[in-house]
């Protein structure tokens, strides 16, 4: 009986000190992956991946890996968004927990957009309030005291992905003062772990290339 396929997001490649490959599964979440020899091209770090997963001690081997799905053009044209979403899942995401939410929220990278959201997700305060978003699932939430604004970031952080980038969203509801406490509550939240050293795509001076 052939096994069921599974898909994951690649996070990051060990290669060439190490044949392994970090992916965020759809069921099994953060994962470290020993793919095929002769798959090793189709783990690309952003690449959505489709495979058949055999246990082994503390990994897994993946069988018959394809790619289900490269990142859309929009997300290549901002591609240090793009690494700072896998980066943020990469970093502070535990192993060998589901994460469907996470899951579902990287996956935006991979869709076709309309030309008004496209607009929408060129603005910064929205891409904000997006790796906002990761980090208070992952319970990453800074101290109260960091921000004048915590309960419109609070309301901000739960809205639904596609509100986020709709051109729906009042736009007047984002204040000068509300972008920069967007700004200082992600600052804060990505250093609240001491794993933030591991950060390359984050300056702590500027987010999202403010």
């Amino acid at each position: 009986m052939e096994k069921k396929r599974s898909t994951g997001i690649v996070l990051q490649t060990r290669f060439p000190v190490k044949r392994v490959v970090i992916v965020l599964d759809s069921a099994l979440g953060k994962i470290e992956v020993v793919p095929a020899k002769s798959t090793l091209e189709n783990m690309v770090r952003g690449f959505l991946v489709s495979y058949q997963l055999e246990e082994w001690r503390s990994l897994w081997i993946a069988h018959a890996t394809e790619i289900a799905a490269i990142p859309a053009e929009w997300i290549k044209q901002d591609i240090i968004f793009m690494h700072q979403l896998l980066e943020v899942c990469l970093v502070y995401s535990p192993f060998n927990q589901a994460a469907p939410l996470l899951f579902e929220i990287l996956n935006l990278i991979y869709s076709d957009l309309t030309i008004i959201q496209e607009t929408c997700i060129r603005e910064n305060w929205r891409k904000k309030i997006l790796l906002c978003k990761l980090l208070a699932l992952l319970g990453l939430y800074p101290d109260a005291s960091v921000v004048s604004s915590q309960m419109k970031i609070n309301d901000l952080v739960g809205l639904p992905v596609e509100t986020i980038f709709s051109l729906h969203y009042p736009t007047e509801y984002i204040t000068l003062e509300l972008d920069d406490d967007l700004t200082k509550w992600l600052k804060s939240a990505l250093q609240l772990t001491q794993e933030h050293k591991q950060l390359k795509t984050f300056s702590f001076g500027s987010v999202t290339n403010e």
